[in-house]
């Protein structure tokens, strides 16, 4: 659902928690009453898994282009976030190939 979401959506910088949840209640109809907090939960979930970022209170799907940290779990911002404050670097920048 919320990759859906994000999908539908089609927000260049990413969607807010408040615009999927509309998204989600209007598409899928009949939900929990705690659609809210399970949202936030996998949103938080997925966030740590690396399946989506946070920029700006926005989530965003990674760049499949990127590389990934080595280790982390995590995906190389596009942005230079200040949550991570690391700039993307192209593959052929690298070294990787690509």
């Amino acid at each position: 659902m919320i990759f859906a979401a994000i999908d539908a959506l089609k927000e260049k910088e990413g969607s807010n928690k408040s615009s999927m949840s509309q998204y989600i209640e209007s598409t899928y109809g009949d939900l929990p009453a705690g659609h809210a907090n399970l949202l936030s939960d996998n949103l938080n979930k997925m966030k740590e898994a690396g399946e989506l970022a946070m920029v700006k209170n926005n989530y965003l799907r990674p760049d499949p282009s990127l590389d990934s940290w080595a280790g982390s779990g995590s995906w190389r911002c596009t942005t230079g976030c200040r949550r991570c404050n690391r700039v993307a670097t192209p593959r052929w920048a690298s070294g990787k190939g690509g």
